[in-house]
């Protein structure tokens, strides 16, 4: 290649091998992340049941869903918006849209590369104060008692 693109070109190339060499490794050393579910008294799992509802209502919206999770499985505290974004006092949301209607499952930090999903919502404006203390008030109980109030979830 000749011209005034050639040096352009080169550079584009070695960037985008550089990129990729660096991100390859930084992927490789990031240890997963272990996702858990928030588990009531009963044994209920509110996110379980908030997904199976999207599963029969919306199918695209559940696999979106899924796929977020599995993001925050895979990258941890280092999955930035538009994916996730922080709420308030540990609660963060996990961030999926489709048209006007925004999607958020609730989670927090329960340990070193752990979080657990605590609900999800269905929601056209700000997240509502109410949904982020019932978030606040299950890590407290979390927090209290890890094997009591969660659960286990599988990558599937």
């Amino acid at each position: 290649m000749t011209g005034k693109f050639a040096g352009y070109h080169f550079f584009v190339i070695s960037l985008l091998t550089h990129g990729r060499r660096q991100a390859n490794n930084w992927v490789k050393a990031m240890p997963q992340t272990v996702v858990r579910l928030y588990r009531d008294a009963t044994g209920a799992t509110p996110i379980e049941q908030w997904l199976e509802s999207l599963e029969t209502s919306d199918s695209v919206i559940y696999a979106k869903c899924l796929n977020v999770i599995l993001l925050l499985h895979n990258y941890g505290y280092e999955l930035r918006r538009p994916q996730s974004d922080a709420l308030a006092d540990g609660i963060r949301e996990l961030r999926v849209r489709k048209n006007k209607v925004h999607y958020r499952i609730l989670y927090f930090a329960c340990g070193e590369n752990v979080v657990c999903l605590s609900h999800g919502i269905t929601k056209e404006g700000k997240v509502p104060e109410k949904e982020i203390a019932i978030a606040k008030k299950r890590m407290l109980e979390v927090q209290s008692n890890l094997r009591k109030y969660t659960k286990n979830w599988t990558v599937q």
